[in-house]
């Protein structure tokens, strides 16, 4: 089976077949570019989306936190917690133009980022599933939570679902691995 990786041609990013070494038992498996672009701008989407409210935050704003805005006020009011919202809102930035890059070239292989996606998914599927036990365990004893909270913790779940979909979508896929090279030369 042969598969699609980039390369440069006179300036110009081309398509060139790869094909898979004869007897190693990893041929990779096409891309699927409809699910890949599709994944990939979802993802991106989410991303800026996620990116919003952190970036709102690191200005110094505080609507939507509810009766517990004294405790957030103190939280946003620190140096460490604007640099964490700072560093969230570039990273949400530059993942959404990578996700919005590679939904517009559903092909294009980079290295690693399969990986990438699977841990991020990890994080936020159990980010997520952490917020909404909380906020089960917290209604039944107390005032009901900000709307905001109610609205961010799906939010993380959305986001890891989607970083596992594009994962599986991301790049071409190995079928097995290949074997190492025999280095007996007797």
């Amino acid at each position: 089976m042969v598969c699609e990786h980039p390369r440069r041609d006179h300036g110009r990013v081309t398509r060139k077949p790869i094909a898979t070494p004869a007897g190693s038992g990893a041929a990779p498996q096409p891309v699927d570019e409809r699910a890949a672009r599709t994944a990939h701008g979802a993802l991106a989407l989410w991303a800026l989306l996620f990116a919003a409210p952190h970036l709102y935050w690191a200005f110094g704003g505080r609507g939507g936190l509810g009766a517990e805005s004294g405790a957030a006020d103190a939280a946003l009011g620190t140096t460490w917690f604007s640099a964490y919202n700072w560093g969230v809102t570039v990273a949400s930035v530059l993942g959404a133009l990578l996700c919005g890059w590679l939904a517009l070239r559903p092909r294009t292989h980079v290295p690693g980022w399969r990986r990438v996606l699977q841990v991020t998914a990890v994080l936020l599927l159990v980010r997520g599933a952490i917020g909404l036990l909380s906020l089960l365990l917290l209604v039944p004893d107390g005032p009901m939570p900000p709307y905001l909270l109610v609205a961010v913790e799906p939010w993380f779940v959305i986001g890891g679902l989607l970083c596992a979909h594009a994962a599986r979508t991301a790049g071409p896929a190995r079928a097995g691995r290949r074997p190492r090279p025999s280095t007996d030369t007797g």
